[in-house]
């Protein structure tokens, strides 16, 4: 069986892991914020705007430019895929004026619980409150940790996880929290970004190291 590691639990995330739990693969689904689908709750103004019921040609000459990039998309899952998805789920749509489709309830909330009903019910781990700082790599590959990895990745990771340590910590004390230039890290001071006299943001000094 293989592992699957999912970053960032929005829409396009939650699909990602349900498709490849479907496929038979162990997932665990990260979020470094506190709940899933967040941005999709304010989606239409709170009623979620799915997907579009037009033709994908016309779908398609709606990107001006390059908007031929998305048949292969399309060809896979499609806005008719989309809607059959959620109406599987348990939450029926409608298509409006122009096209538009929103859940008969005319809440997001919905789309996001049937999604997240749908992760637990194919077993996916879903952890939410973990941010991801880096992604080590060996050979190409996304590292597994091991005793074996070498002590140049060792470093690396200790040096990811006080960093994100760090920027929680951060984080917590409010991200509109600033401390005087003669508090900042060394690393801080001497590659220093400015937000006026004697400030500089927090999360900057955060993430230097």
């Amino acid at each position: 069986m293989k592992d699957v590691l999912v970053v960032g639990a929005g829409p396009a995330g939650m699909m990602a892991a349900i498709t490849a739990a479907e496929n038979g693969a162990r997932v665990t689904l990260l979020e470094k914020m506190q709940r899933v689908g967040r941005k999709m709750l304010i989606t239409g103004k709170g009623r979620c705007n799915l997907t579009n019921a037009a033709p994908v040609p016309e779908l398609i000459r709606q990107f001006k430019g390059n908007g031929a990039f998305l048949n292969s998309a399309f060809a896979a899952f499609d806005n008719e895929d989309a809607m059959r998805f959620f109406e599987q789920q348990g939450v029926p749509v409608k298509v409006e004026r122009g096209g538009r489709v929103f859940p008969v309830s005319d809440k997001a909330a919905d789309c996001v619980e049937a999604m997240l009903a749908r992760l637990h019910e194919l077993g996916v781990a879903v952890r939410t409150g973990e941010a991801v700082a880096a992604v080590l790599t060996r050979e190409g590959r996304a590292a597994r940790r091991s005793r074996r990895m070498p002590s140049s990745s060792r470093s690396a990771a200790r040096r990811i996880r006080g960093r994100a340590r760090q920027a929680t910590a951060m984080r917590l004390r409010g991200s509109s929290a600033t401390r005087s230039r003669a508090s900042c890290p060394r690393s801080c001071r001497s590659r220093r970004r400015s937000t006026g006299p004697g400030t500089c943001r927090v999360s900057l000094c955060a993430m230097c190291g």
